[in-house]
């Protein structure tokens, strides 16, 4: 990777040596061992600190409520999950940044559980305090997973599923990607950087045909989508783009969210920092 010199300067974690070579091309190399190493590819030297991928992810901060009334019934049950993660060696700002996007996501949880058990009271309408259930009726879970990512991503999977006497009654997931360098989550024109209006034009023809395939859109009709609806959620794996789209985004007809996986080499020559296994 060649980074450029406004990228390098808030890299705090490159060797200062590192940072100050004008023509530093980065290799970013994982290897069997659980770790990621970043080295010169003039000579070969470290340009800064492994990351040990395995340490990494530390703890799962769990948010757990419930709808209790006074019949001493509980008639509704939440639980959100949100990563933590161990600052590797020289990565402290980073994951600091990391750990406290993932602590609002937590906080977030309350707010959202609070509007769930609202909705769970106009259900049982103005008798909601006096109901007797024998289990709670309604559950939301709030889950995730760390995906697979390209070297120096953090992807993040999020699956939303409520559920009504053990039937799912909505089930929805939505993704985001970290720049492990910097700690921020990206938006789909900091992916493609510079390359966005050419890559935009190849994701709206994709997703179009996928569409198209599955009946969703007629062939030849007008979209009103764009790259950047497009990408409002998306994560990269080792092989993929993954598109997680809201309900009526490909079409006024088509009420269901939709996730949508391209392929990552079909993109990787427009994402500057991407190496394919």
């Amino acid at each position: 990777v060649k980074w450029d010199e406004e990228t390098k300067a808030i890299m705090a974690n490159m060797y200062d040596e590192a940072r100050e070579k004008e023509d530093l091309v980065e290799v970013i190399y994982a290897t069997l061992d659980g770790h990621i190493y970043f080295l010169d590819l003039k000579d070969g030297t470290p340009t800064r600190d492994p990351i040990d991928i395995q340490t990494t992810l530390s703890d799962d901060r769990v948010y757990t409520s419930e709808l209790r009334n006074n019949a001493g019934s509980v008639l509704a049950t939440y639980s959100g999950h949100a990563p933590a993660f161990l600052a590797p060696s020289g990565y402290a700002v980073p994951f600091q940044r990391i750990n406290e996007h993932f602590q609002n996501q937590y906080d977030a949880f309350r707010q959202d559980s609070i509007a769930y058990f609202e909705r769970v009271k106009q259900y049982y309408g103005e008798d909601w305090n006096t109901v007797v259930e024998a289990e709670p009726r309604f559950r939301t879970t709030v889950t995730y997973r760390v995906m697979e990512s390209p070297d120096h991503y953090l992807s993040v999977e999020y699956l939303y599923s409520t559920c009504l006497d053990g039937e799912t009654q909505a089930s929805y997931r939505l993704g985001e990607v970290i720049l492990l360098d910097t700690g921020w989550v990206l938006l789909g024109r900091d992916l493609f950087g510079n390359n966005f209006e050419d890559a935009s034009a190849q994701i709206v023809k994709d997703v179009t045909a996928w569409a198209v395939n599955r009946g969703i859109l007629k062939p030849g009709m007008a979209v009103s989508f764009t790259a950047e609806t497009l990408l409002k959620n998306f994560t990269l794996t080792e092989t993929a783009l993954i598109l997680y789209l809201d309900p009526y985004a490909l079409s006024a007809d088509n009420s269901l969210a939709q996730v949508i996986e391209l392929k990552l080499e079909d993109y990787a020559e427009w994402i500057p920092d991407v190496s394919l296994p």
